[in-house]
């Protein structure tokens, strides 16, 4: 048992690195400047999202094949620039947007739109670079047109996305919250778990 779980964190770590895709990942980090310096524990977020990203969508795949069309979003509030370096260390990681892209080609069903939000400008400049880049190879094409990308405020971006959403009838939505300290008010959660995924007759 404690072998199959090292092989599994094996196999995640690897999704941080990009490892599927040789040369990617210094691709990626060398269409910006930019980077995301972040704490020694945030790989272990990135593989917890690893771990959620293929099995949701799977489920939402199924509820379609029985239910009809059901629009799949990913949200993540705080998505940095796409690449990030843990401190103290000089190796790179994917960050969340790129790790749940990754993790969504493990599946036939595959986000329907994508909203990235983040408070700093340079974050989203060097994010948009990063996904322009990505949508290029055959393998990750289908975001094309996809991602939606938000400078601001997440209390204010949820607002926008909930307006956005509630046009949709048929829905249901992965949300991402890793905030880097305190940004995220407790009502703004609220609004985001009020969303309503919409019912089948």
């Amino acid at each position: 048992m404690t072998k199959l779980s090292i092989e599994d964190l094996d196999k995640r770590l690897a999704i941080l690195k990009l490892s599927k895709y040789p040369g990617l990942l210094d691709e990626l980090a060398a269409a910006s400047d930019t980077l995301h310096i972040f704490r020694n524990w945030t790989p272990l977020k990135l593989v917890a999202l690893s771990y959620v990203v293929g099995p949701y969508l799977r489920i939402i795949g199924g509820l379609e094949k029985s239910k009809g069309n059901v629009e799949s979003i990913y949200i993540d509030l705080f998505a940095g620039s796409g690449i990030n370096k843990v401190e103290g260390a000089e190796s790179l990681i994917a960050g969340s947007p790129i790790v749940a892209i990754d993790c969504a080609n493990t599946s036939p069903k595959k986000f329907d739109k994508m909203y990235f939000v983040d408070l700093k400008e340079e974050n989203i400049q060097a994010l948009y670079e990063r996904l322009t880049l990505l949508s290029e190879r055959d393998e990750f094409s289908w975001i094309g047109g996809r991602c939606k990308l938000i400078i601001g405020d997440a209390n204010r971006a949820i607002l926008k996305i909930r307006k956005e959403l509630d046009k949709i009838k048929y829905k249901n939505y992965l949300a991402f919250i890793d905030p880097y300290k305190w940004e995220l008010k407790w009502k703004s959660l609220e609004k985001l778990l009020e969303i309503p995924m919409g019912m089948y007759s």
